[in-house]
């Protein structure tokens, strides 16, 4: 069986996404960090195919992040596949109202996240 595959949406700075990798070895995220592209349009087609290929996406909207413009589109993106959606929203900005309402799982705290993963993966080993 392969690994679940998750997009990581969201600043680029902090390392949070590091938490989430090192956490949860069962699932293959796909890091934006990674590409290592400058270019806008190279990104973004990297981001739309990796989006894609995914089963969800975790967009965490940090209080140091200036804008989440692009973390938006990669939301509106995987709503528009209809993907598992779960947003972390620490801004707790009226903007962002419209995200909390689209997708599947919206929360305060990356531990909140947590809280959902550890839980789905707890249920699949009692399971077995």
């Amino acid at each position: 069986m392969s690994k679940m595959k998750i997009y990581l949406a969201g600043g680029m700075h902090s390392g949070w996404q590091d938490k989430f990798i090192e956490r949860y070895p069962q699932i293959d995220f796909y890091d934006p960090r990674s590409h290592g592209l400058t270019d806008p349009k190279a990104y973004a087609t990297w981001d739309i195919d990796a989006i894609g290929r995914s089963y969800g996406i975790i967009a965490y909207l940090e209080e140091s992040n200036p804008s989440g413009l692009g973390m938006a589109f990669e939301i509106g993106y995987a709503v528009g596949l209809d993907l598992l959606t779960i947003f972390i929203n620490e801004k707790d900005d009226r903007y962002a109202k419209i995200i909390e309402h689209s997708v599947h799982h919206n929360f305060s705290s990356i531990e909140e996240a947590f809280a959902l993963f550890d839980d789905y993966f707890a249920e699949k080993e009692s399971e077995k």
